[in-house]
């Protein structure tokens, strides 16, 4: 069995429920999570991966206003950035 740790690196979830903090918006949610995860979070960063799921035009809104189709693209961004395989 491999070590439990080493696969959770490897691995990333999407869940039903979002988990984003409805009053952040989503460049700041981006922002977070590229520093947990020791990347690159300048603005123009932030701004590329939120334009890989189509967001960049809406990043200055709070996430409470996204329909539930923007918050599955934004969770799902999430996801990715941990590049899992």
């Amino acid at each position: 069995m491999r070590d439990r740790f080493s696969c959770r690196k490897e691995l990333a979830v999407v869940s039903h429920h979002s988990y984003l903090y409805d009053r952040f918006t989503a460049i700041e949610m981006v922002r977070i999570w590229t520093r947990l995860l020791g990347l690159p979070s300048g603005e123009e960063q932030l701004l590329a991966h939120l334009k890989e799921v189509g967001l960049e035009d809406r990043c200055r809104i709070p996430v409470g206003g996204f329909s539930a189709g923007m918050r599955k693209r934004l969770t799902l961004l999430q996801a990715r950035l941990k590049e899992p395989r």
